[in-house]
């Protein structure tokens, strides 16, 4: 897994290059939920967030996703950020490009499908959305199957779908994040 605090991922050497070049950059580095906590989706997820005016989807192309993948959600919070704020880092907000790599490269897709984009480019290193347009269905195994897997091992599977949620989102965290590092 990567994240911007491991050396692979230091924005350094392409600000570096970038001033060699003449060409300066502001590299800009954000965190956001990753794994079951930002990208957990389920026919009950999708109950509970359309109740909560959002919709579900690994990755989707409706407004909604916006709201109810919380990792996009978190990168979608920190481009309106960057839109608000560059400037006064000595940028323009009309010069924003976006990579990722992998997953990365994923969300990157996702946010250029999504129809209001905050960014003038993107850059995808290998890596898209599963279906290439649009979220995995619901049914997919890996999809709902994470979702049964958590709800089995928390002995929810006799509740209805909100009490599957709602049991799910009353599990300690740190439990939670042992049982997902152990389900892989």
């Amino acid at each position: 897994m990567g994240g911007n605090s491991k050396a692979f991922y230091n924005g350094c050497n392409l600000v570096e290059h970038s001033l060699k070049w003449n060409e300066p950059i502001i590299y800009v580095a954000v965190n956001y939920r990753v794994g079951f906590f930002g990208f957990l989706a389920s026919k009950e997820l999708a109950k509970d967030n359309a109740s909560h005016g959002g919709g579900v989807g690994n990755y989707g192309i409706h407004p909604s996703w916006l709201h109810s993948r919380l990792g996009i959600h978190d990168q979608r919070l920190a481009l309106e950020w960057v839109q608000k704020n560059i400037q006064y880092f000595g940028g323009d907000p009309s010069q924003v490009t976006i990579f990722g790599e992998s997953a990365g490269s994923a969300s990157v897709h996702a946010h250029i499908v999504a129809g209001k984009p905050l960014f003038t480019s993107g850059i995808m290193q290998s890596g898209v959305l599963a279906e290439c347009l649009g979220p995995m269905p619901l049914d997919n195994f890996r999809v709902q199957g994470d979702f049964d897997r958590l709800v089995e091992r928390y002995g929810l599977q006799d509740k209805d779908d909100q009490g599957k949620v709602d049991g799910l989102r009353a599990v300690p965290m740190d439990e939670l994040i042992n049982a997902v590092a152990e389900m892989g």
